[in-house]
């Protein structure tokens, strides 16, 4: 009777560290459980931002290849405003030329006077269209090189997320073994 009684008491101690042991694992559990669903929360918010960033790097691209297209079209203005000039200068030039020779002022002259004024007030816009499209063009450079600067923003944070997002995967892998670890521990122990 004794043997059993002391049987008894060892069987009731040991009952009692099992359930301190049992709640130590249900709160590890417990633990492990709010640290995944964090990880959960984390990832989901990674990739959130990661989908964002490559939204707004499409965007940017786009902005990038309209600035581009905006940038030959100004660039072919500009060339065909050149040869205009020069087409303007040289019939300017002529122009003078000819007034030197026929010094006198007979009504085929008059004629020739106004041609010139003609030629170089074409010259004068001429030189100004070139000019506004050398400003547009100044203006389209310093905005691609703004996109381009935000491009490569965009790009290192998405690196970044996708980094991110990498160890939050690997940190939801670990808690979700330790879960299942602490589950099979209760398992053995009810």
């Amino acid at each position: 009777i004794l043997s059993r009684r002391v049987q008894a008491q060892t069987l009731r101690e040991q009952l009692a560290e099992m359930h301190a042991r049992l709640a130590q694992l249900e709160a590890n559990v417990r633990d492990t459980t709010r640290v995944n669903e964090q990880s959960v929360r984390a990832r989901d918010e990674a990739k959130a931002a990661l989908q964002a960033a490559e939204v707004t790097m499409t965007e940017v691209r786009g902005e990038i290849a309209g600035v581009s297209a905006e940038v030959e079209r100004m660039q072919s203005e500009f060339e065909a405003a050149h040869k205009r000039v020069e087409q303007l200068e040289i019939q300017a030039q002529q122009a003078r030329e000819r007034e030197r020779q026929l010094e006198g002022a007979q009504p085929e002259d008059t004629r020739s006077d106004e041609d010139r004024v003609r030629l170089e007030n074409e010259l004068a816009e001429a030189r100004e269209r070139i000019a506004q499209a050398e400003a547009v063009q100044t203006q389209s450079s310093a905005r691609a090189g703004d996109l381009r600067e935000r491009l490569a923003a965009l790009s290192a944070e998405r690196e970044g997320a996708r980094a991110r997002l990498g160890i939050i995967d690997q940190d939801s892998e670990r808690s979700r073994i330790a879960r299942e670890q602490m589950l099979a521990e209760i398992a053995k122990l009810v």
